[in-house]
C-alpha cells in the first residue's frame, strides 16, 4: 500500500492515530469535565461583571 509522505518515518499506525483511529492523545474525561465546569463559572462571572458595568454606566448617565 502506498502512503503519502508526512515525514521521515510514517507508518500505518501513525496515520491511524492522526485519523482518530485509536485516539491515543485524548484528554481524560474527568479532566475535560473539570475544565469545562471551571470555564462555565468564569463565563458566568464575566457576564455578571459586564452587567454590573453596564448598570453603572446607566446610573452615571442618569
Amino acid at each position: 500500500m502506498m502512503l503519502r509522505l508526512y515525514g521521515r518515518s510514517v507508518i500505518k499506525k501513525v496515520l491511524k492515530k492522526m485519523d482518530g483511529g485509536e485516539e491515543p492523545y485524548m484528554i481524560p474525561g474527568g479532566l475535560m469535565e473539570s475544565f469545562q465546569a471551571s470555564l462555565e463559572v468564569e463565563k458566568t462571572q464575566l457576564f455578571e461583571m459586564r452587567k454590573e458595568i453596564e448598570d453603572d454606566r446607566q446610573r452615571k448617565k442618569s
